[in-house]
């Protein structure tokens, strides 16, 4: 489905306030009538004087949108039309369309084929190819949202052909190969992840990593390779904590005299109490 894309500040355009208050509803009816119709005939923007004629027949509002510099005069394969102002830069053109329809045919095919979809994603580990920024497939709106270029734009499925790559580069790449762009692949193997082997565009590297992966020699853990074991540092033995002095507490040094400053008061300070709690008292004489 094609769309002809109108902008939200098109009431305050120039050209548009330029129609005047006595054409522009029926002016802006047009124009926008006869784009939804060039963007599905695929034109281009031009629209023949007889599709025009069916929305209006003596030809006054698009001589008004001529003058307000909207439209074009122009004559296509011998026949007398429109054609829409600057329509390549605002609206997508026959062959971006074609392009695009033809990447959503062949991603449509990419998605079938699974196998293809968890070797290019054990290879690639979700980074673009191109400038390696980690891509998010659950993104589609920003440019670092993920997706899959066709290598050869030949639209074949295979693991060799699919590469990772951002929406931003994928733009940039549009419908055509990646030699025919001047794109250079970074190499699986550079963005931290294993590859594929078999495939044109890492056997190299796969080399690579099998040597860097490859387990180091010397003394190992138990029970399997890989670097040798770090030696544990000797244990200590813990030492039992020092008998408490009597009358003395946690918070209260041992030999340490009470506070002489209020002996007799009926709330000693904190010291003075654990130090008489922790003292015998002597039992009074039995004629006193």
């Amino acid at each position: 489905m094609t769309w002809f894309k109108v902008d939200d500040q098109l009431p305050d355009h120039r050209k548009f306030r330029a129609l005047g208050a006595r054409n522009r509803m029926a002016a802006t009816g047009l124009w926008t009538t006869c784009g939804a119709w060039a963007a599905n005939a695929g034109t281009d923007g031009f629209v023949p004087v007889e599709i025009v004629r069916r929305y209006d027949p003596r030809l006054r509002l698009a001589a008004a949108l001529v003058d307000a510099k909207l439209w074009v005069e122009d004559k296509v394969d011998g026949e007398d039309g429109f054609c829409f102002h600057d329509w390549s830069v605002y609206q997508p053109t026959k062959e971006s369309q074609t392009v695009e329809r033809s990447y959503n045919a062949w991603k449509t095919a990419l998605y079938r084929d699974r196998e293809v979809l968890d070797a290019v994603g054990l290879r690639d580990s979700n980074r673009c190819r191109r400038c390696g920024v980690k891509v998010d497939f659950r993104d589609r709106r920003s440019s670092s949202g993920g997706c899959y270029a066709d290598v050869e734009a030949s639209g074949a499925v295979t693991v060799d052909n699919v590469v990772t790559f951002c929406k931003g580069c994928r733009d940039l790449l549009g419908g055509r190969s990646v030699q025919v762009a001047g794109m250079t692949l970074l190499r699986p193997g550079s963005l931290g992840t294993g590859v594929v082997s078999g495939s044109y565009l890492d056997t190299d590297q796969a080399t690579h990593l099998e040597t860097l992966l490859a387990p180091r020699p010397g003394p190992s853990r138990p029970g399997g390779g890989g670097a040798p074991a770090r030696p544990r540092a000797p244990t200590r033995e813990a030492k039992p904590p020092p008998p408490t002095p009597i009358g003395t507490t946690k918070d209260t040094p041992a030999n340490d005299a009470p506070c002489g400053t209020h002996p007799d008061d009926n709330r000693p300070c904190h010291r003075c109490k654990d130090i008489r709690l922790a003292t015998p008292k002597t039992p009074p004489p039995f004629w006193k």
